[in-house]
């Protein structure tokens, strides 16, 4: 044990005691896979300088399909520089619970029936109210029969719109994981491995959350819930949504009440 902690404490003073380094791992962890020249520009050094920084920071970084992300060590040891830069909780990285997942999808279905004035529509606010009933009762088979009244009014009514919300979300979450609902709530989708997904990957999750939800649903609940897995192409994909959300200690206020920010100028110091 006292080996682990002197290892996680080495890896923490890594990061924390340059501030290229830290400025690594902050585009690392809110981009989750970065291109390497993608990643100097951003980083703002040049590609001699991240290839050595990188170096330094093995078994924190390592190489994806398409750049360079955090391990999930990396990802728990930035977690813990937060938590001392910013008095937060140190908290393991988890799956999001199930009712913020719910929230998130709730923002996003409003705005998609804002934006596109679907909201207006009597029928549709007969199958939003049943729906809200159903997430209310907590009875599956209620909440799986208003998703389905609400699909198939919305997908023959608005099949057009669905559709370009499917391209829309499944380029959003290849992208960074994060529709417009995840990143109001902090959470991310992830492969399992922390690599973000493909294209089609994404694409394959948001038909099923577009066009198949009740199917998806009730599948990935009878058969792959004990493995993590809420719904079936989350687990066809090998998908899960985590919870990014900064936790703070009690009482871990600045001087001027509000809660300390994570600032690479003041926590890192020169060397390494």
């Amino acid at each position: 044990m006292a080996r682990s902690d002197a290892s996680e404490n080495q890896d923490i003073c890594n990061i924390m005691c340059n501030k290229v380094r830290l400025r690594i791992a902050q585009v690392l962890y809110e981009r989750v896979e970065v291109p390497y020249s993608e990643l100097a520009s951003l980083v703002g050094v040049s590609e001699s300088l991240l290839n050595h920084h990188l170096k330094r920071m093995s078994g924190l970084v390592e190489k994806g399909r398409s750049g360079y992300r955090l391990t999930w060590r990396g990802r728990e040891v930035y977690r813990i520089v937060q938590s001392l830069a910013g008095g937060e909780e140190e908290s393991q990285a988890g799956q999001a619970p199930l009712h913020r997942r719910i929230l998130a999808f709730i923002i996003d279905v409003l705005v998609f029936f804002i934006s596109t004035g679907a909201i207006l529509d009597p029928h549709m606010i007969e199958s939003l109210g049943g729906l809200a009933a159903g997430i209310a009762s907590l009875d599956p088979s209620r909440l799986t029969g208003s998703l389905a009244s609400l699909i198939d009014r919305s997908i023959i009514g608005y099949s057009n719109v669905f559709f370009a919300a499917f391209i829309f979300l499944t380029l959003l979450e290849a992208y960074n994981g994060q529709t417009l609902g995840k990143h109001l709530l902090h959470l991310r989708v992830v492969r399992r491995d922390g690599s973000k997904l493909t294209l089609v990957e994404a694409g394959i999750r948001n038909a099923g959350k577009i066009f198949l939800l009740p199917v998806d649903l009730a599948l990935g609940l009878a058969l792959y819930r004990r493995q993590g897995y809420i719904r079936l192409t989350d687990y066809l994909v090998q998908a899960i949504v985590v919870d990014e959300r900064p936790r703070r200690a009690p009482g871990a206020r600045g001087g001027d009440g509000r809660r300390a920010r994570l600032n690479p100028n003041i926590i890192a110091r020169p060397g390494g």
